[in-house]
């Protein structure tokens, strides 16, 4: 198990208030190793965006996300509360708007 708390990073609509609900915010794969993983995966996305005329491309934030130190009792809690239990901290890194 680890030794101190993990860094992982994601995404997030930038129009969402209050804290953030990871599991239950419609992204499939969200969280990823370092920025750049997160940084071409929201790129990505707003290609696929743009190739459908019916939506439009929202403003979305990477959010670098620390979490509790794994450890068994870490492990119990995600398993029954779900990830957004064990985030420690976040902090939005960047905003990714249409000009992004």
């Amino acid at each position: 198990m680890s030794d101190g708390p993990c860094t992982f990073y994601s995404y997030l609509p930038a129009t969402d208030v209050g804290a953030p609900d990871w599991p239950h915010d419609g992204n499939q794969n969200p969280f990823y190793e370092n920025v750049d993983a997160v940084r071409r995966a929201v790129r990505q996305l707003k290609r696929e965006v743009a190739k459908d005329p019916e939506h439009s491309w929202k403003p979305i934030h990477l959010v670098k996300i620390e979490i509790s130190a794994v450890s068994r009792h870490s492990v119990l809690v995600l398993l029954n509360e779900g990830i957004s239990s064990l985030v420690k901290n976040y902090e939005i890194l960047e905003r990714i708007d249409d000009n992004g």
